[in-house]
């Protein structure tokens, strides 16, 4: 036993660690564009696992879920601390996607970037739930489960969320090739 934690509950946590670390670190700096400060909110969630007792107790799947609701927390709490709003991180995807892809024609890359131009601004008019979801689900590749999980909903709703903004951008889509 070192530091009041036996060596199995040692074992348990960093094999935590090393299964969620990457995807919460992306995810606080998808939030904060800082790779400092999304550092320091993944210390704070295992710094909380650390710190919460029964945690030990939960199974594998809830373990998961308690790390994404408190990382979401996390984030929530950065922002109130620094009074900063967040804007839809998925920006710097979409750029990085467009510079990435050089078999392009310059037509096709324009095309491409007017398409994701369009995208990123009708993500932007949604209500910060759907971006939230959208985000958690495309930029992350969070399940339903995980993703109900952090924001306190019952699968069903975030299904049927997640359904209805798509749907609704794809219209958004279809009326301004129309009118293209």
């Amino acid at each position: 036993m070192r530091n009041g934690f036996t060596l199995e509950e040692q074992n348990t946590s960093a094999l935590l660690y090393e299964q969620q670390a990457p995807a919460l670190l992306a995810y606080f700096y998808r939030q904060t564009s800082s790779w400092d400060d999304a550092e320091d909110l993944l210390v704070e969630v295992f710094l909380a696992v650390l710190e919460y007792e029964r945690f030990k107790d939960f199974s594998e799947r809830d373990q998961e879920r308690w790390l994404w609701k408190v990382a979401h927390h996390k984030v929530a709490d950065h922002f109130r601390r620094f009074k900063r709003q967040g804007n839809l991180p998925l920006h710097m995807e979409i750029v990085e996607a467009v510079i990435e892809d050089t078999a392009l024609t310059p037509e096709k890359c324009l095309l491409r970037q007017e398409t994701y131009a369009d995208l990123y601004a009708a993500i932007r008019t949604l209500p910060r739930v759907q971006q939230d979801v959208l985000e958690l689900r495309f930029a992350h590749e969070l399940s339903i489960g995980q993703i109900a999980a952090v924001l306190e909903k019952k699968e069903g709703a975030i299904r049927m969320l997640l359904f209805r903004t798509l749907k609704h951008l794809r219209a958004l889509s279809e009326i301004r090739e129309v009118h293209r």
